[in-house]
């Protein structure tokens, strides 16, 4: 039998209320484990790259940053072709203790080698190994956590759950960029990435107490590596033969190929050498996209209630294309906070609409595999940061992504305009997730 809808119990005000999902337990638990996880995550992603733009020679230093960029997104690539086949094979929320506990590890291991290493050829090729692994968290987690909402909160409050699941992160992101630069400044990149282990260690604790369990964990043991290989190619051929997630696989890969690589890899290093803000300044101007996404993640959680999920993703894909135009328009403070505020808006209703569609796409057993697909387009745009890095350090940042910027938001726009039905894709009502007994939610 289907698993229960932990709506259907509870009263309508409850159910129809933007913050129905903490009704569910497990859903509380895996919320405050995100955000746990997130108020203190871009401590080591911006300590990595300040570390190299400290340690680089300035011939290199953008070529570096981007070898830094690309390897997180090879990693990441790498290691949720796997992800999304364990999420739907293997106990998830084991899975998910086991990612944030290599997280922790590497994380204390990284602050080790940037407190007592230097920025000789063997410290840079520790710094990278470490960069490509520290990968593997996110990859793991990230899929696993989406494909874990449906079942936790039932198909009624997928949307609601998946929005607020952005909201938590968007709020702990302000808070978390906010203090970056302060920090950083204050004690060093390598203490500042020995404080990113807390954030793990804080998901380790919530996510103890979870009752939630996976039936697909008595599967495990049938797991091998061609099995796994089917899984993924499952994941795949699902997507192909379905148009609508297909679309939307297609827009935010190409969105985030041309477009992540300059704003995130490369955002903070434009930042402070191009507009020529101070590291406690780039906390500031970088508040910004969190402040954005915070307020549209919020407003999201209303939207998804109109199931307008298909509007929703294409002006989320507008937005960010058209804000990484304003974003490098200018070399100053106003255009970096003002692109940066729509650059994050844009990301998150992107993400949550994206997010949301497939949910209410796939069946459960499959879901994991596929939401893995969307990552997958993250992690690869990400990995596109050497190249662009590369063309950067030779004809300049301030050539080439204004040049980026327009071939981004062109792009966006030729998409929507082949594919007219993303204009019109809502989920809820009468367009469910399919379901299965793949699960049983938490209380």
């Amino acid at each position: 039998m289907p698993s229960p809808d932990p709506a259907m119990a509870r009263p309508r005000w409850e159910s129809t209320s933007s913050f129905a999902p903490f009704a569910v337990r497990d859903f509380r638990l895996l919320f405050l484990s995100f955000v746990g996880w997130q108020l203190i995550h871009p401590l080591q992603v911006v300590s990595l790259i300040f570390w190299v733009q400290d340690n680089a020679a300035d011939d290199s230093r953008i070529i570096l940053i981007g070898v830094l960029g690309s390897l997180r997104g090879i990693g990441a690539l790498v290691f949720s072709l796997v992800a999304g086949a364990l999420a739907d094979r293997f106990d998830r929320r084991r899975l998910l203790l086991a990612a944030q506990g290599l997280g922790f590890l590497i994380a204390l291991t990284v602050a080790l080698l940037m407190s007592v290493g230097s920025g000789d050829a063997l410290g840079f090729a520790l710094i990278f190994l470490l960069a490509f692994l520290s990968a593997a968290p996110i990859a793991i987690d990230m899929p696993t956590r989406q494909a874990m909402v449906p079942e936790i909160v039932g198909p009624r409050l997928t949307s609601r759950g998946i929005a607020l699941n952005s909201a938590g992160m968007q709020l702990a992101m302000p808070l978390a960029i906010f203090g970056v630069g302060l920090v950083i400044e204050a004690v060093g990149t390598g203490a500042a990435d020995a404080l990113s282990s807390a954030g793990h260690a804080a998901a380790l604790l919530l996510l103890l107490p979870m009752s939630y369990r996976t039936a697909a964990r008595g599967r495990a043991a049938g797991a091998t590596l061609r099995r796994t290989a089917a899984d993924i190619a499952a994941g795949f051929r699902f997507a192909r033969g379905h148009a609508i997630v297909l679309s939307v696989i297609v827009l935010v890969v190409v969105l985030l190929a041309i477009g992540f690589p300059p704003v995130a890899s490369l955002g903070p290093t434009w930042i402070t050498t191009v507009v020529g803000a101070t590291y406690a300044e780039f906390g500031f101007i970088a508040l910004t996209w969190g402040v954005g996404a915070l307020l549209a993640s919020l407003a999201m959680t209303r939207v998804v209630a109109l199931r307008l999920q298909g509007p929703m993703l294409s002006l989320g894909a507008l937005t960010f294309a058209g804000s990484f135009v304003l974003f490098v328009g200018g070399q100053s403070w106003p255009f970096a906070v003002a692109g940066n505020f729509g650059l994050g808006a844009g990301f998150a209703i992107m993400q949550i609409a994206a997010t949301s569609l497939i949910a209410h796409h796939t069946p459960n057993e499959v879901r994991g595999r596929v939401m893995s697909l969307l990552m997958i387009g993250i992690f690869a745009a990400q990995s596109l940061a050497l190249p662009i890095a590369v063309a950067g350090q030779l004809v300049s940042l301030e050539t080439l992504f204004p040049i980026l910027s327009y071939v981004c938001l062109g792009s966006v726009a030729a998409l929507l305009l082949a594919r007219r039905e993303l204009w019109r894709t809502r989920a809820g009502r009468g367009d469910e997730p399919p379901q299965s007994t793949g699960g049983r939610p938490g209380r």
